[in-house]
């Protein structure tokens, strides 16, 4: 395999690590999750640019489909566990209104 389809190998394997990371990650792994992923993004980009600056772009949209479809599965599952926080975070303040309602008419029975 040629250079330019070994550093494409290594945008796939590590775009499919983050996916990997992002399957499993909670409230308690959080940080530490988020700052692998950002070891790995800035790894990428840099990855990126070294290839922007050696190749043309047409030798480079070869590889593209591949790259998109996961960059894009990868941009779904960040919506998803965004959508997922948001979420809970609205269930919890919902949940304090009624505590804090509840605590108000309580005051007013009295």
């Amino acid at each position: 395999m040629n250079q330019l389809g070994l550093k494409i190998r290594e945008i796939a394997l590590s775009l499919e690590a983050i996916m990997a990371d992002l399957q499993g990650i909670n409230e308690e792994n959080f940080e530490a999750t988020m700052a692998a992923i950002n070891e790995k993004t800035a790894k990428i980009n840099a990855l990126k640019l070294e290839l922007k600056a050696s190749y043309d772009r047409e030798t480079l949209s070869k590889y593209e489909p591949g790259l998109i479809k996961l960059t894009k599965q990868l941009s779904n599952k960040f919506d998803n566990i965004i959508s997922k926080v948001k979420t809970e975070k609205d269930a919890i303040g919902l949940e304090l209104r009624n505590i804090q309602n509840k605590k108000k008419l309580a005051n007013y029975n009295r």
